[in-house]
Formats: C-alpha cells, structure tokens, sequence
C-alpha cells in the first residue's frame, strides 16, 4: 500500500503536513502540470508517489477526480502541523476522503481548521479530530469542517470530534449554495465561543441520517446553541443532545433531548477521546 504525502497548492491543497502509518514523513517532490512535469494528472502523480512525497501542481484547470484512500492494514494520519489548513478543496473539484485522520490543521484566520471546502467532497470512514481555527473576522469558522462558497460535503461513517472554532467548532457550512449531507456519524465533543459548538449552518441546509450530534459546547455565557445553532434537516433516526438553539425537522424515530450523561468530559481533548472509535479486531 503506497503512502504518501501531498501538497496540492490549487486545486486539491493540504497544507504543510505528513501522511503516514505511525509517524509524519517527508521525501521528494513530484510536480504536476500541462507538459513538462512528472505527471499531466494529479491522480497520475498519486499513483507514481512513494511514501513521504510531496506532490506540487502549477496553475491550470484539471478535469478529473481526486481520491486519497487510506490503508485498511493500519492508521494513516494527515498532520497539519498545528499552523494550517490541513486539506483545501478548492472550486471545481471533486474529492474523496477516505479511511484517514485529519489532525493537528490550526488556521490562525480560518475558515476550516482541518478541511475547507469550496467543492465537492466526500469524506468516508474518516475522523476529523483535534483541529482549530483561532481567530479571524468573517473567517473564523469550521474547526472541523468548514464547508464554504457553494462547497457540497457529504460525511458518511466517520467522526468530528475535539475540534475548536470560535464558530461551528465541529462544522460550519456557510449557507448561499451550499449542501451538507451526513450520515452515520457522530459530531461530538467539539467547541465554539460563540455559535454552533457542534454545527454552525443556516436552517435546513444540513441534512443527518442515523447520526448523532451532542456533547458538544458553546463557552460564552450568551449564547446557547451547544450542539447546533439551526434546523437540521432529519432524514430519520437521529440523536440530538439538547435542543439548545438546535432542533431537528422531519424525520422519524430521532431522539430530542439533553442527555446529561453525554455531558461530562471536562476538557477538549478528553471529550475528542470520548467519542473516538475504537479500534477493531480483525
């Protein structure tokens, strides 16, 4: 299984980071553009990258899907290195995340600490955990997740946990064109000062599904929103942690209420912990 590490500076971005089994690695660079360069093709370059490399595209437009598929044989981390977004998906493109950690992305002006999203992303059987966004004015949003300028995200099976933001510390999804559609997963123990501890979103533009969204937390006084700060659509068979400035709308069988057991992490890290999958036995 290859590994690798990618630096895709327009189209697909992470930022200053590692991928690796058990460790952050740096090796050579592969470049991609029209003529000249290791790879007309970013999937081109992935496929040619060994483990550690770093892959650079120059400007242009690339018709093509991008997907970065973690090892099924152990954990792969995406380390931001606490200083960056750790993945940009930029206008255009569509993008699949699957089987990885994304980590440690610290945006000191956001939007997006771990990942922003400006195109169409898939994030599968992954866990967004401990990434921040410090501050910002209009910019300081999506710890997690932030879901930006017509960006389409769906997150399926995997977990948004331990993430800071001064808004929607675990997502923020900004509205105007935007769509958010989540489904098996869980968006817990995540941080906002202000609005959406769990999701930030305008009303009805967030659809869930067999997901659960509390122990989240908001940590100014005035505000109230802990688990979200808007209707979310249901698709059916959700549970929502209190219905502090957060509700969900049209579904069956979801479970509405404050659930004081699910509130007892004293710190972000313990809450991340909390709610972290645990490993299988194979």
């Amino acid at each position: 299984m290859r590994l690798w590490t990618v630096l895709l500076s327009v189209s697909l971005a992470l930022g200053a980071l590692g991928i690796s089994e058990g460790g952050v690695v740096h090796a050579s660079t592969l470049t991609v553009c029209a003529s000249g360069c290791s790879s007309t093709t970013i999937n081109g370059a992935v496929q040619a990258a060994t483990k550690g490399d770093t892959i650079s595209i120059a400007p242009g437009t690339y018709h093509e899907n991008v997907t970065l598929q973690g090892s099924t044989s152990g954990p792969v981390v995406i380390d931001g290195g606490g200083s960056h977004t750790t993945v940009t998906v930029n206008s255009g493109i569509t993008a699949v995340l699957a089987d990885l950690t994304v980590t440690d992305g610290g945006s000191n002006n956001g939007p997006g600490g771990g990942i922003e999203n400006l195109g169409y992303l898939t994030v599968n059987r992954d866990a967004i955990v401990n990434n921040r966004v410090t501050s910002g004015y209009d910019t300081r949003y999506g710890g997690g997740i932030a879901n930006d300028t017509n960006g389409q995200l769906t997150v399926i099976n995997s977990t948004i946990a331990g993430n800071q933001a001064v808004d929607g510390g675990g997502l923020w999804s900004n509205g105007g064109g935007d769509f958010v559609f989540i489904t098996n997963s869980t968006i817990a123990g995540n941080v906002a000062t202000y609005d959406g501890g769990g999701i930030g979103a305008p009303a009805n533009t967030v659809y869930v599904q067999n997901t659960i969204v509390a122990d989240n937390q908001q940590t100014n006084g005035s505000h109230f929103d802990t688990d979200c700060n808007t209707v979310l659509k249901s698709n059916g068979n959700n549970l929502l942690g209190s219905t502090n400035g957060c509700s969900l709308a049209g579904g069956s069988n979801d479970q509405q209420t404050l659930i004081p057991s699910l509130v007892h992490c004293r710190t972000t890290a313990d809450r991340a912990s909390a709610w972290l999958p645990r490993p299988s036995v194979r």
